[in-house]
This record gives structure tokens, C-alpha cells and sequence, in this order.
């Protein structure tokens, strides 16, 4: 997956793409006791639940759509990259 946060949040693995990535990724997940894996499920939850609520995607719809429309400071939802 692509998002950073996961690793970030020590609840998932950021896997580059091909078999390789995958496979280093399934062997640590696979390496980890039962409660490691809990706890990180745990913190996936909260993480989900923060970011991903729909409570929140509309929160941050709102702001970019704001942020489009005025000159209202660009919110931390919106991330640009330099080829942009």
C-alpha cells in the first residue's frame, strides 16, 4: 500500500510493489508474536477510525473545496508534490 501512515503509525507495512516487496512484508508480519499483532491491529483501528471515518473525508472535502474557492489557507489534508 501506499500510505506512509501505516508505517508511520506501527500498524502496517509500506511494500514496494513485485514480489520481492510483498514477500518481506509478509515475512515480518509472519514473524510477530500474537500480541505484537494485536497491538497493531489495535492501532490500525485508531488510525481508521481518525482518518478514514466519513466524519473526517467530509471534514477534509469541505476544507480543500474552501481552500479552493477562497483564499483560505491550504489544510493539511491536501499534500502537493513538486511535479505538480
Amino acid at each position: 500500500t501506499p500510505w506512509r501512515c501505516l508505517v508511520e503509525e506501527g500498524c502496517g507495512w509500506l511494500a514496494p510493489c513485485g514480489v520481492r516487496g510483498i514477500t518481506a512484508a509478509l515475512s515480518a508480519a509472519c514473524g510477530l508474536d500474537l500480541p505484537t499483532l494485536r497491538l497493531m491491529g489495535r492501532r490500525g483501528w485508531v488510525l481508521a477510525r481518525a482518518r478514514f471515518d466519513w466524519d473526517e473525508i467530509g471534514r477534509q472535502f469541505a476544507a480543500a473545496y474552501r481552500w479552493l474557492c477562497t483564499s483560505d489557507a491550504m489544510p493539511s489534508c491536501i499534500r502537493l508534490t513538486e511535479d505538480q
